[in-house]
């Protein structure tokens, strides 16, 4: 509590007459819901609400009416969606930020070399720039930018651009001149400073505040530029691409990496909001129960609410605020212990009148009712599983992410029994599965390259004809399939028994129960699936299962898989089963860069993935860049997999996950494609 005291220039003076207390108030949080669009259903119709599609939306804007707008990043739609979520489509335009101006004028960068506007009655003329790419100021016409990817608008009607490939922040006059603020055409860094003695390593998000002042996510930070072209670095932003500013100056970053939206204050404080540190999902909620994939672009209105084009759920994400302190602060971590060993859970939440129900795989929990859930001698057969909490105030409930519990079962430890890989086959490529044998003795497989039967699962492009071939590391061919009938009822018999899908009779596919002799402690082969011509492409299913007993000798413990990472349908994706009782260990890997050592060419620079059991929407892992953490490095000794460089942009995660069919989705940050090696190993 204060006191003020007043005097005047005499000496005299006077107190309040009682103290005034000062109460902080209470803390903003924001519950999200979906405005339009559906998660997962991808499309261009126009409609309302839940029945609109979008194809992939990447910037958002919102003008004074506020009508947002956004651009369909598949399809090139400029899309129109009112306060009231109605979606129409306004023109045919490529480009990945947008800015509108107070007559609802669009301008949009158009990912290539130009600057474009779209006036409220649809004609689509340039503002400047070139068809030719470049770096030269001067007049609009004659301009040239290079994949400027974001722009912004000041209260005098002057246009900034995040121009991405010339590493440089450009100003378009309203008379059309062009310069530079900020940045040296061609010259990458991270260096502050002021006008071209400043350098950016990746610009391609913008916002400003009502001072003025620029922020621009850097691709590894947040940086501010002033009006008179001083650059600071804020924060780390190593995966913001979407800002917004409020009316009281806090910014706030759409995390297209880490799945999540923060916010950095006015006092420079940084905090979460919406979302959990890597893991995906469509969830709408409070704060940090909420959920994103690929959170892209982002706007904030005069009320303060924000708005997420959410690009990997195809939707447009309203965070309407509060000051209603309900929030989820902490879901269940996942959790590993000893069978007989007491274990605890817990949930973290805020708000009033709190009242908590636990599930364990979506079941509700009888007498489960309390923040913490203690299992005093858990065994894996009746305890391992996922469990969440649904937690709720006032009325209001939400569920948790789910944590799996693993309980360790020395009788029936879990081990590899299946992989498989889809992934897209070109002209001349291949798919190249790879697995590693630990035993001595024979070892039989089911090795199978699908293509046509693919059509069945609804998978166009489907490879036509595909063969593939079978041999160890640095060896020659064992074995070789073009048509799978060749193997006759005893191979149809056989793959039924391991659980695979049937082939249709006389289809094109290649499958064979091969029988392999391991003489050594590990075997290494790889599974090569091409065409049956060099010409052919098209997607194919590499399979590979276990079709001998739990209790064989000799083990599968390391699957791997090089292919082409394109885009939606054309990820690469391979899946796995771990049979037996208990949970099993895994270093799961996307490599790219990382394989440069090697010689491989056309890599994907910065791939992501994801682990999601079979059956359930919310992922069990999610990672971009792996940190070069002790305990990865360590993993990797452990499971006898080539090191990678601590600051590489390679993804890995290491986990322990119980019986079952799970699936690992790779795919480029930003929809960039290219060559990559996804590795699965059991770490003792």
């Amino acid at each position: 509590t204060y006191t003020v005291a007043v005097s005047n220039i005499f000496g005299a003076s006077i107190s309040s007459p009682a103290p005034i207390a000062l109460t902080a108030p209470p803390p903003i949080t924001f519950t999200f819901s979906t405005l339009a669009g559906s998660a997962g259903a991808i499309g261009r119709t126009d409609a309302t609400g839940a029945a609109a599609r979008f194809d992939r939306p990447t910037g958002l804007t919102i003008d004074g009416a506020g009508n947002l707008y956004t651009i369909d990043s598949v399809s090139n739609f400029i899309r129109k969606i009112t306060p009231a979520g109605v979606v129409t489509t306004l023109a045919s335009q490529a480009g990945l930020g947008l800015a509108a101006d107070n007559a609802s004028n669009l301008y949009i960068a158009d990912g290539r070399s130009r600057i474009m506007r779209l006036t409220p009655g649809g004609v689509l003329t340039p503002v400047a720039g070139t068809l030719v790419p470049g770096r030269s100021d001067g007049a609009a016409g004659t301009a040239q930018f290079d994949a400027p990817s974001a722009v912004a608008l000041d209260r005098a009607g002057n246009l900034f651009v995040a121009d991405t490939g010339n590493r440089t922040i450009r100003r378009i006059t309203p008379a059309g001149a062009v310069s530079t603020v900020a940045g040296a055409a061609g010259l990458s860094g991270s260096t502050d400073g002021t006008g071209a003695g400043a350098r950016f390593a990746f610009p391609r998000g913008l916002a400003l505040d009502a001072a003025g002042n620029l922020f621009v996510a850097d691709g590894i930070a947040l940086r501010k530029v002033t009006p008179a072209g001083v650059v600071t670095t804020l924060l780390s932003a190593t995966g913001a691409i979407g800002l917004g500013t409020d009316a009281a100056g806090n910014i706030y970053l759409a995390d297209v990496s880490a799945q999540t939206i923060r916010r950095l204050g006015s006092d420079g404080t940084e905090t979460l909001i919406a979302g959990s540190a890597n893991e995906s999902g469509s969830a709408d909620g409070a704060g940090l129960s909420a959920r994103f994939n690929g959170p892209w672009g982002l706007a904030v209105d005069s009320a303060g609410n924000l708005y997420v084009a959410d690009n990997g759920n195809s939707t447009i994400r309203k965070g309407a605020p509060s000051t209603n302190p309900f929030a989820i602060t902490f879901p269940p971590a996942p959790t590993h212990t000893a069978a007989g060993a007491s274990v605890a859970l817990a949930v973290g939440a805020s708000g009033g009148n709190l009242t908590y129900q636990w599930k364990k795989d979506g079941a509700v929990i009888a007498g489960a009712t309390n923040a913490g859930y203690t299992i005093a001698t858990p065994n894996a057969a009746a305890d391992m599983g996922y469990y969440s909490v649904v937690v709720t105030s006032a009325g209001t409930s939400v569920e948790t992410s789910s944590a799996f519990l693993s309980v360790t079962n020395p009788a029936a430890p879990g081990r590899l029994i299946n992989v498989a890989t889809r992934g897209l086959v070109q002209a001349g490529g291949a798919l190249t599965p790879g697995f590693v044998l630990r035993g001595t003795g024979a070892k039989q497989l089911i090795v199978r390259g699908v293509g046509p039967t693919l059509l069945r699962f609804g998978l166009g492009g489907s490879l036509a004809d595909p063969r593939f071939e079978l041999a160890p590391l640095g060896g020659a061919t064992l074995l070789t399939n073009d048509d799978w009938a060749t193997g006759g009822s005893t191979l149809a018999a056989s793959s039924a028994a391991v659980g695979a899908f049937p082939l249709d009779p006389l289809s094109k596919d290649a499958a064979t129960l091969a029988t392999l002799t391991t003489t050594g402690n590990s075997t290494g082969y790889t599974v090569r699936v091409t065409g049956a011509t060099a010409t052919e492409s098209g997607l194919a299913l590499a399979e590979i299962y276990d079709a001998d007993p739990l209790t064989s000798p000799v083990q599968i413990v390391n699957v791997s898989t090089r292919g082409f990472v394109g885009t939606g349908a054309n990820a690469l994706v391979p899946g796995f089963v771990i049979g037996g009782s208990g949970p099993l260990q895994l270093l799961i890997r996307a490599v790219g860069p990382g394989l440069a050592p090697f010689g491989v060419t056309g890599l994907l620079a910065d791939p992501q993935l994801t682990v999601t059991p079979l059956g359930k929407d919310t992922p069990v892992a999610t990672n971009d860049n792996w940190g070069g953490t002790a305990t990865l490095t360590a993993a990797f000794v452990a499971a006898g997999a080539f090191a990678l460089p601590a600051d590489s942009k390679d993804a890995v995660v290491l986990l322990r996950l119980p019986p079952g069919a799970y699936t690992v989705t790779v795919s480029g940050v930003g929809g960039t494609t290219g060559t990559a090696l996804v590795e699965i190993y059991e770490v003792p």
